[in-house]
């Protein structure tokens, strides 16, 4: 993870003066956790559990929502090609689509960080013999979830 973690510090050096982070575009809304369990499904899909709402850069939101639903490239293009219908210009695409390759590693990375804590939340509590309803099952599926966000960190930031 400290590779990572260089990596993007880099990467934040190299990139903080692209057009795509000085595009004078305003900061919007984020949900913070859109995943399967907070979307209400219908003819007008509906967000739940706004927990972690706050100010930031869409190109954010769309990095969690691509890397934590796993969205595949053909469902990446399907999602930014929607998203061209309600925004007005092209080249404000282009930039989101730049800050988004960006910021996919740094959401991965928070994600894992996060799941690590749940991981180790749950492995002191099976020492103590206590239970805590906010992370109910086994370590494993805690720890199966870190290892499966580095696995997907290190191919974004490995060098190709």
């Amino acid at each position: 993870m400290r590779c990572a973690a260089d990596s993007l510090a880099g990467s934040f050096e190299a990139s903080r003066d692209f057009d795509s982070f000085n595009s004078g575009e305003t900061l919007s809304l984020l949900h913070g956790d859109i995943g399967p369990g907070n979307v209400l499904w219908s003819t007008s899909p509906c967000l739940i559990d706004w927990e972690y709402t706050r100010l930031g850069d869409p190109a954010d939101e769309m990095a969690y929502t691509f890397d934590q639903n796993a969205l595949t490239p053909s469902q990446r293009r399907a999602f930014s090609d929607g998203y061209q219908q309600g925004i007005d210009s092209r080249s404000r695409l282009t930039h989101l689509i730049e800050r988004v390759d960006w910021w996919e590693p740094l959401t991965l990375l928070g994600s894992a960080l996060w799941w690590v804590e749940r991981w180790v939340r749950r492995t002191e509590l099976d020492t103590e013999r206590n239970a805590d309803p906010g992370v109910p099952r086994e370590p494993d599926y805690y720890f199966d979830h870190v290892i499966s966000r580095i696995d997907r960190l290190e191919t974004l930031v490995s060098p190709s």
